[in-house]
């Protein structure tokens, strides 16, 4: 698949406005953006975000992602809008402490920066080292998933 920044940019015109005649009841998001601190990624973030069919910013913090929030934060403020950590996770190779670890400092952090919300990946009961899944076997990683607040 290859597109140019213009159309990434008016692909989320067309859909989130169409979305809003169809009668959309929910606020309308871009659907996580990530990727966005690496220049090269062609996503014109601020423009998606600015969409008057946009009703929020959100975006996922994986991969260096969480340093670049404030960038968003500042952003999406700006234009008065919300935004969100809508996912960020770890594999349970990590280990249960240290993606308890890991997920309690994005909470503070995304917080810290004014997101309205943060949503970690994913509650489930699968147990694999490279599952992502926060559940009752992972007690230490869902007892901060609980505690993720502002």
């Amino acid at each position: 698949i290859s597109y140019s920044t213009g159309e990434l940019t008016a692909f989320y015109a067309r859909t989130t406005g169409l979305w809003k005649q169809l009668g959309a009841t929910v606020p309308v998001n871009p659907g996580g953006l990530g990727y966005l601190n690496e220049p090269t990624s062609g996503i014109d973030w601020k423009a998606i975000f600015a969409l008057p069919t946009v009703d929020l910013c959100d975006i996922k913090t994986y991969g260096g992602m969480l340093s670049f929030a404030g960038s968003v934060a500042g952003y999406c403020t700006s234009i008065g809008k919300p935004w969100i950590d809508e996912e960020f996770g770890w594999q349970q190779w990590d280990g249960d402490a240290q993606r308890a670890a890991e997920l309690r400092s994005t909470c503070l952090t995304v917080f810290a920066e004014g997101s309205s919300g943060a949503n970690f990946w994913n509650l489930g009961y699968q147990v694999a080292p490279s599952s992502y899944d926060v559940g009752p076997e992972t007690p230490a990683t869902l007892a901060a998933v609980r505690a993720c607040r502002p």
